[in-house]
């Protein structure tokens, strides 16, 4: 994605966060890739939120507009702890299609064709 760097006084420059009523700033790229991409998966949880909603006719969200993208000022790199893999990442999203790769592998045994469980977390 395109990102907006600004210099600021000291003449550092930094990537800023043009997510609606987001402030975020910071100098390291994998930092806003993570930042960028949690405000995506944010968005989708709010989707999915609004669609239930509506479907069960539950009360709106009390939460006023300024702070609708609000989400952890810090976010740290999301490491898979499955047995002798420990990969980052640094999208949500791919972090949880990665877990669900490991379930799929572990989970189902091809030959016998019987389901079976086990936790290599």
């Amino acid at each position: 994605p395109d990102l907006e760097i600004k210099t600021l006084g000291n003449g550092e420059e930094v990537y800023v966060c043009l997510w609606a009523e987001c402030t975020y700033l910071t100098g390291g790229v994998n930092e806003i890739q993570r930042h960028v991409t949690y405000h995506s998966y944010h968005t989708k949880l709010k989707n999915i939120g609004e669609k239930v909603q509506q479907q069960w006719n539950i009360p709106k969200c009390r939460y006023g507009k300024e702070t609708r993208n609000m989400i952890p000022e810090k976010i740290d790199p999301m490491v898979c702890e499955w047995e002798d893999c420990h990969k980052e990442f640094n999208n949500v999203q791919v972090f949880l299609y990665h877990i669900q790769a490991h379930i799929n592998e572990t989970c189902y045994d091809i030959f016998s064709k019987k389901k079976k469980i086990k936790c290599k977390w």
